[in-house]
């Protein structure tokens, strides 16, 4: 049992997701000639509906489309996508102070994000934190999720994922996100919820 466990949202929140859509977009225009508006255009139609745009998922259907091998072409792109990010600062401002302050205060935290796997995990090696505990969920509404966790005894009961250890519960969660349809669903009691605004929002 420990008092409390923070979640962290990654896109806008930690991780500065049109910078790292952008060096997606010159990577696949430098090796296939896609041009970036074609990837930007439908990104833009799909959040204006409310989605989250599963870029990976987009360029696999228009390697598909083009008859070409969808999963090597994109192993390419997302190698080259990483390599090339990774020597870049792809943080949010403050984000590299945040986790800084939670690692020396020893305060157990993991990252919730919504999306696709593949493309939310490419994103977080791209920005180097894919070695922090992270879930990525299909559910958008975040609430829903972190209710699910609670117990009997108004304890969460956390994910291994994301502790690294079984049946590990919180009393309190403090949970980060910008969007504020994660916090739909989100528990009354023992949870302090923190919307944040990213800088290019």
């Amino acid at each position: 049992m420990i008092d409390t466990f923070y979640i962290l949202d990654f896109d806008h929140c930690l991780g500065n997701t049109n910078k790292l859509q952008e060096v997606l977009q010159e990577v696949i225009e430098r090796e296939t000639g896609i041009h970036p508006h074609v990837i930007s255009k439908a990104r833009e139609e799909y959040r204006k509906n409310g989605g989250s745009f599963d870029t990976a998922t987009y360029v696999k259907q228009l390697f598909d489309q083009a008859g070409k091998d969808s999963e090597a072409e994109w192993q390419t792109i997302e190698t080259l996508f990483i390599r090339e990010s990774q020597v870049m600062d792809m943080l949010e401002p403050y984000a590299e102070e945040l986790l800084r302050i939670l690692q020396e205060r020893q305060l157990p935290f993991g990252v919730v994000t919504y999306g696709g796997k593949e493309w939310q995990e490419a994103k977080l090696a791209a920005s180097g934190l894919m070695a922090m505990p992270h879930l990525v969920t299909d559910v958008k509404e975040k609430g829903y999720l972190l209710s699910s966790w609670r117990q009997a005894d108004k304890t969460f009961l956390l994910p291994d994922v994301l502790t690294g250890e079984n049946r590990l519960q919180a009393k309190n969660l403090v949970f980060i996100d910008d969007n504020p349809v994660s916090f739909v669903g989100i528990p009354t009691e023992n949870i302090t919820p923190i919307c944040a605004m990213s800088a290019d929002k």
